[in-house]
C-alpha cells in the first residue's frame, strides 16, 4: 500500500472512531421534551401527588391564574405499569394548606383532569405531569425507561403520541399511557365517568352545569357544593 493510501484510511479511520465516540456521548435519539424541574420525582408507582415545589413549577411553566373560569374543559388520562393501573391522585395541583392552586388540576382519583382558566390556554400533557411531579416524556415515565419491549407508550384518542409531553390537552381527550408491551393496556379506555362529568352528572367537588359552571377554585365554596 503507498504512503498516500495508507495516510488516507488512517484519516478515515480517525473519523470513524470520532463519530463511533460522538454517538456514545450523544446516547438515545431524543424522543422530544421531558418533564423536570424542582420537586419532580424519577421513582416508581404510585404517585402521590406532589406539592412540595408546587408554586415554582406553576410559576416555570407560565399558567395561567385566577378564579376566573371562562374556559373549563375535561380529560380523562388512564395509566398503567404492566397491565395493572396506576391511580392518578385526587387534588393534583390543588394545595390548600399553604394556598397554591392550579388550575390544571383534579379532584378525585378518577383520572378526570379539569382545566379552569380566566381564558383559553394551550394546557400539554407534560404541563399536567409537571403540576403533578412526576418525570415524563419520550420514553419516561417516573422511574420507569424504555427498555427492549418494554417502553412507555401513549396514546390520545386511541393515537400514539412520538412526543407526548407536547401534546395539547383537548375537551374530552381519552389519554392512555401503559408501561410493558404494546398490547398489555388498553389504548382507549372507556370514557364513562368523563361523559359523565361533562354533562355535569359527576359528584365532583364543585357545581358544574350545562348553563353555568362554578369554578373549582373560587376562594369561597357554599358548603352544599357537591
Amino acid at each position: 500500500m503507498s504512503i498516500r493510501a495508507k495516510t488516507i484510511a488512517l484519516v478515515l479511520a480517525a473519523v470513524a472512531l470520532v463519530a463511533l465516540a460522538g454517538c456514545g456521548q450523544a446516547g438515545p435519539p431524543e424522543k422530544g421534551l421531558v418533564v423536570s424541574g424542582p420537586g419532580v420525582r424519577s421513582n416508581e408507582p404510585p404517585w402521590a401527588r406532589q406539592y412540595a415545589g408546587l408554586a415554582r413549577r406553576i410559576k416555570q411553566l407560565g399558567l395561567p391564574t385566577g378564579d376566573s373560569e371562562k374556559f373549563h374543559i375535561h380529560a380523562l388520562l388512564s395509566v398503567y405499569d404492566q397491565s395493572l393501573p396506576v391511580i392518578v391522585p385526587a387534588n393534583i395541583g390543588i394545595d390548600d394548606q399553604h394556598h397554591v392552586n392550579s388550575t390544571l388540576h383534579t379532584h378525585t382519583p378518577t383520572g378526570v383532569i379539569h382545566i379552569e382558566a380566566p381564558a383559553p390556554y394551550h394546557y400539554t400533557l407534560g404541563d399536567f405531569f409537571a403540576v403533578w411531579g412526576v418525570r415524563f416524556g419520550g420514553g419516561t415515565l417516573g422511574s420507569l425507561q424504555d427498555n427492549g419491549s418494554n417502553r412507555v407508550w401513549v396514546y390520545a384518542n386511541g393515537k400514539l403520541l412520538t412526543d407526548p409531553a407536547q401534546h395539547v390537552i383537548a375537551n374530552g381527550d381519552d389519554i392512555s399511557i401503559g408501561y410493558g408491551t404494546n398490547g398489555s393496556f388498553p389504548h382507549q379506555p372507556g370514557t364513562y365517568l368523563l361523559k359523565q362529568v361533562m354533562s355535569g352528572k359527576s359528584d365532583q367537588p364543585c357545581s358544574i352545569t350545562v348553563k353555568k359552571q362554578t369554578a373549582c377554585l373560587a376562594p369561597k365554596r357554599s358548603s352544599k357544593a357537591k
